[in-house]
């Protein structure tokens, strides 16, 4: 763990963090958007499992299942800027109105920073400059985009530290080698490791997954976020990049329905392998 993520970590666990920090990840980072939302999340379940003296898989669960004191903002569906007629950040207001519920510090995170426009910065400033006590807003700036002076003059800056190996070495790799570092952070569990290596060689080898994904809640977790974080880091083509994007969009908005769990996993890990859409596959077959 870096110094400064060290830091800001030990100061949000005793309630004297700064108001507002800026993150931006190191220009070599590949997929910068998707690696900055995993290390948000990363670093978020780590402070809950510290905060509430759990494990990682109970911190992680409590994080997707949302908790009082930690709100995400997520970027705007169109992609364009946060606008005021939708209210697209009606939540950073609204949540300052009241006190923590129970963690020493509430965390605010905006994603894509960068597309809050000049008019919805100056309404935040009020809030900024008399924030509520006890509360960090992050503010996830991928692309090291040149902030508002209001808003940068107010803030920290956390630049991370350059990739590790493991990091760099994914994003040299070819397809057959970003498969091969998949299966190796499953290499621990025979089972997991043996289905997954004939699910990525051969479609009819899905029917194996059902059992591995109602069994045990923690392999759920690794899967999902290990298909992120290695397409994060593959080198993929732009079309590559925007197909998986929507599998994983899909993925996120089909969570509510009822009995979609084996087709979403499918989806994501066909995309992940093959770089297909659920535009070109049809589920039927499954």
């Amino acid at each position: 763990m870096s110094e400064a993520r060290q830091l800001l970590l030990k100061k949000i666990l005793i309630g004297e963090c700064p108001p507002l920090v800026i993150i931006t990840p190191h220009s070599e980072t590949n997929g910068p958007e998707n690696f900055l939302n995993n290390w948000m999340k990363e670093f978020i379940t780590e402070y809950l499992s510290l905060a509430k003296k759990i494990d990682k898989s109970q911190a992680k669960s409590l994080f997707e299942n949302t908790h009082p004191d930690i709100a995400i903002i997520k970027k705007p569906e169109s992609g364009k800027a946060y606008a005021l007629k939708n209210n697209d950040l009606e939540i950073f207001f609204s949540i300052h109105l009241y006190k923590n519920w129970e963690l020493p510090t509430r965390i605010i995170v905006i994603e894509r920073a960068d597309l809050i426009p000049e008019v919805y910065a100056n309404k935040m400033l009020k809030t900024l400059e008399e924030p509520t006590e006890r509360t960090i807003t992050v503010l996830l700036n991928p692309y090291s985009k040149k902030m508002l002076s209001t808003i940068q003059s107010r803030s920290i800056t956390l630049r991370l530290s350059k990739l590790n190996n493991d990091h760099k070495k994914i994003i040299l790799k070819n397809h057959h080698d970003k498969i091969s570092s998949f299966l190796n952070c499953f290499s621990e569990n025979e089972e997991q490791y043996s289905v997954l290596k004939e699910i990525m060689k051969n479609d009819r080898k899905y029917y194996k997954l059902p059992q591995l994904l109602k069994d045990d809640p923690e392999f759920r977790d690794k899967l999902f976020s290990k298909i992120i974080e290695i397409q994060s880091f593959s080198n993929i083509g732009l079309q590559q990049y925007k197909q998986f994007t929507n599998e994983l969009n899909w993925f996120y908005q089909s969570k509510t329905y009822n009995g979609m769990e084996l087709e979403r996993f499918i989806g994501l890990i066909k995309s992940f392998r093959r770089d297909e859409s659920r535009q070109e596959q049809s589920l039927s077959a499954y």
